[in-house]
């Protein structure tokens, strides 16, 4: 399990990490920077963009993960990587799985990017709320709507109303992480830590149905704690990269 835990978390902190170095240096002449004012704590001109950073740490891994899925051919007693290697049994044992739950993974992972975009639009020209509110419940919407089962369960036969309060939560949860990004390492280290404690619970709550630790959502939350891992190491006190808009 360590080793798992290994392999899913250091591939997205070393590319999180090495991009947000170069996005530090990069800001400046793309006007990523966000400058002191009376509402603001810190004092120096610190650069913009950690969020795309954070981003690359997460898509990257998984496009690499995804590429690496479409090459495999299965034979009788499990799966060839590339037509030349076999992989391990304990991994060919959700090769299947991952193969089936992939579309899911690049909706959510599409509609984050989304919304990442915005965000940066947002840090770079500083866009109308408004224009930021609408685009949320738009992209929620239709995640929610695609996807049946990303719903808040009510235990009510009123699918309008489950479909109302999901999009509400995620918009809410969206802008809170914004809000609450006004001191180094905060809203980033609230998600790594929320990250953190539910991949625990679901590596240590069996699936009702497989008996089996829910590997493929702890999965995705140990690459998001990589990432978010990798952007904190630059965020840090006294911070020398913000993650703005994109990131929250």
């Amino acid at each position: 399990m360590n080793g798992w835990l290994i392999a899913a978390a250091a591939p997205s902190l070393i590319v999180s990490c090495l991009a947000a170095w170069l996005i530090r240096r990069m800001a400046p002449r793309l006007g990523l920077v966000d400058k002191p004012g009376h509402r603001k704590v810190h004092v120096t001109p610190t650069p913009l963009g950690g969020g795309l950073a954070i981003w690359l740490g997460i898509v990257v891994p998984f496009a690499v993960g995804q590429a690496m899925l479409s090459s495999l051919e299965p034979t009788g007693d499990g799966y060839l990587l590339a037509g030349q290697w076999r992989l391990p049994e304990t991994i060919a044992a959700h090769a299947g799985g991952l193969l089936q739950q992939a579309p899911k993974l690049w909706v959510l992972l599409g509609a984050g990017t989304v919304l990442m975009l915005l965000g940066l639009a947002d840090d770079r020209f500083g866009l109308d709320w408004r224009l930021r509110i609408v685009t949320q419940t738009a992209v929620a919407l239709a995640v929610v709507n695609y996807w049946h089962g990303w719903r808040i369960t009510l235990f009510v036969e009123e699918p309008w109303l489950s479909t109302a309060i999901s999009v509400c939560w995620i918009v809410g949860l969206v802008n809170s992480f914004n809000m609450l990004d006004n001191m180094d390492g905060l809203s980033a280290g609230v998600a790594a830590i929320a990250a953190a404690m539910l991949a625990t619970v679901l590596l240590t709550t069996p699936n009702p149905l497989t008996h089996q630790p829910q590997l493929f959502v702890s999965g995705f939350l140990i690459v998001l704690i990589g990432s978010l891992t990798g952007f904190l190491w630059h965020h840090r006190p006294p911070a020398r990269l913000f993650m703005g808009d994109a990131g929250s």
